[in-house]
């Protein structure tokens, strides 16, 4: 009876300890430092899709359709997007690392003129809706699917969220 409670015991311990862990796990919260962003959680391993830069006009494409093909393919990734400011004057930099289910943290730098905001959250993608952009042949209008993906997103978590005004 006695080693059934200490197995008990020990089970119960080892199943707590596992499940707290799990929280501080990418791409949580707790696996990032985030002035500036950084990825601590040493297990990680996304797969890195680069940095795109959004102008007028999408140039340079591949970092996009690296994070479509990763999702399609159920592998961690990482991609950094940065939209240029257009007559609304509001510049856009972005970087998703996602798992392999679609569970994602998202950084967003937000600048509008002099103001601005920087929020990190974790979000649950809907991956079928995202890998169906792979599907539209003009990469601005692949983008803009993506994004859009990106915003109907569901909210899991808010990591951090600052908001600075000029003086």
């Amino acid at each position: 009876m006695n080693r059934l409670v200490w197995l008990g015991l020990l089970l119960g311990v080892g199943a707590v300890l596992v499940g707290g862990c799990r929280d501080n796990q990418y791409p949580r919260c707790g696996a990032f430092e985030f002035d500036p962003l950084k990825l601590v959680d040493e297990d990680a391993d996304p797969l890195d899709c680069g940095q795109q830069r959004i102008e007028l006009e999408l140039s340079g494409h591949e970092a996009l359709d690296c994070a479509l093909q990763a999702l399609a393919d159920g592998q961690a990734l990482r991609v950094e997007i940065e939209r240029e400011p257009r007559a609304d004057a509001v510049e856009i930099r972005a970087e998703l690392f996602a798992d392999e289910d679609g569970l994602a943290m998202l950084w967003q730098d937000v600048n509008e003129d002099l103001n601005g905001f920087v929020e990190a959250k974790v979000v649950q993608l809907d991956v079928e809706r995202a890998i169906g952009c792979r599907d539209v042949e003009d990469a601005g209008e692949r983008y803009r699917c993506f994004d859009g993906a990106l915003e109907a997103a569901e909210l899991v978590d808010t990591c951090e969220r600052r908001a600075w005004v000029s003086q």
